[in-house]
């Protein structure tokens, strides 16, 4: 595209002119979140290309009108995609458009590929030549082997809390940046205390619309609550009886000791559809039947998800006003600073394998051009692999020279399969 129709220029003068950010997102076929972030950030949905175009071309057309002109063939609006998502994927932080150009985006997902390589194997002379264990690359299976350094106990104890006062919590993060872990955690400890019911509604095939999955309903919940709760009770048929039978075996429960609490926690929340979205609202105020006034809730919820669940809980977004209004957001962000401790826990080792410079370029690898890190808990792992299979006969630690020279070896390899 010419200069006229510069990406961030353009977002910029439509700002400057209070174009409506609703118009905006009529036009691109996107939820008004993603077309705010397009106006007032220059943040395009980068994921999905097609997605991308349509805000690009949206915000051309919109540009040219703003100035009076007649917008090239180029910068024609795009016809609304009534089959499109409504809610985009979020923009991953600190990643600004790139131009505006397709082939700018498309460098962009490319470039994250190569940050989130496709898992290896260990080799057996890496194992034997640093001295580690066969099983330290697996997803911990017991409470100390599962890293709680930085930010990650911070989010940890927001859901602990979550789970023994109440309330509803939703914890945002990329995928493998260990939301699964500290579930499993959170699930584990809450089992030893033995004063919290954990429900779980299985999620394996949860899609957002029927015709790519299983969408998760009140009624999923309603199954899952009665099946922890209130085993071999037949349910009742309506949606009314069925919220009331769920408020009685809630209380039922909570009345076998005065500290029992039920927490439900519901993974890949990004996928959840928007009325069962709302749904939760009613879970979240359900109270004993059997007292009157105040009293506090019986049952506390806990969502996981991707950067995509933070689009669906956009105050942007009116239509689940009930459920933002009342929902506390935490996110997991990279390792950061934790970088050197997570490597020493997950190898299991007292020393340094990886001298302390060897772990700031890693850190320095895995950030993007834009200054995004890619530091989660999944990316490190397999990209440990790849250094300590590369690392073997060079010495007993590993040298930044290593690192560099193994992720060249590996990006090499990457693009020539492209």
């Amino acid at each position: 595209m010419s200069s006229q129709c510069d990406f961030q220029l353009a977002c910029v003068a439509l700002k400057q002119a209070g174009f409506p950010v609703r118009e905006l997102a009529r036009r691109a076929g996107v939820n008004p979140a993603v077309a705010y972030r397009a106006i007032r950030q220059g943040y395009l949905p980068i994921r999905n290309k097609d997605k991308a175009e349509r805000v690009m071309a949206a915000v051309h057309a919109a540009h040219f009108e703003i100035r009076g002109n007649r917008p090239p063939a180029s910068c024609e609006e795009p016809k609304r995609n009534l089959n499109a998502v409504q809610i985009e994927e979020n923009p991953p932080d600190g990643v600004a458009a790139s131009g505006g150009h397709p082939e700018a985006v498309s460098h962009q997902l490319f470039q994250e590929v190569e940050m989130l390589i496709q898992k290896p194997t260990l080799t057996p002379a890496a194992r034997q030549a640093f001295h580690i264990s066969g099983n330290c690359f697996m997803p911990p299976d017991r409470k100390e082997a599962v890293f709680l350094g930085g930010d990650m106990r911070v989010v940890y104890e927001h859901m602990l809390a979550k789970a023994r006062y109440g309330g509803l919590l939703a914890v945002i993060g990329e995928s493998g940046s260990g939301k699964s872990t500290l579930k499993d955690l959170l699930v584990t400890d809450l089992a030893a205390e033995g004063e919290v019911v954990v429900i779980e509604p299985h999620t394996q095939r949860m899609e957002e619309t029927d015709k790519a999955g299983k969408t998760l309903k009140g009624a999923d919940i309603v199954q899952a609550i009665m099946a922890e709760v209130a085993p071999g009770i037949k349910q009742r048929q309506t949606a009314e009886a069925q919220l009331k039978q769920v408020a009685a075996c809630l209380a039922d429960s909570q009345s076998a000791s005065k500290n029992r609490r039920h927490l439900l926690i519901i993974e890949e929340t990004h996928c959840l559809p928007k009325p069962t979205l709302r749904h939760l609202k009613r879970f979240l105020e359900m109270k004993n039947p059997a007292v009157k006034g105040l009293q506090r809730p019986m049952l506390s919820i806990v969502l996981l998800g991707q950067p995509e669940l933070a689009d669906r809980l956009s105050p942007y977004d009116q239509s689940v006003r009930e459920v933002w209004q009342r929902c506390e957001v935490v996110h997991l962000p990279p390792l950061g600073k934790s970088l050197s401790g997570y490597i020493n826990h997950r190898l299991g080792l007292a020393t340094n394998v990886l001298e302390p410079a060897a772990v700031d370029e890693l850190s320095r690898l895995l950030t993007d051009r834009s200054g995004r890190s890619y530091a989660y808990p999944l990316a490190v792992d397999n990209w440990l692999m790849v250094i300590l299979n590369a690392s073997v006969g060079l010495g007993k630690s590993i040298t930044a020279a290593h690192v560099t020279e193994a992720h060249a070896e590996t990006i090499k390899a990457l693009r020539g399969a492209r």
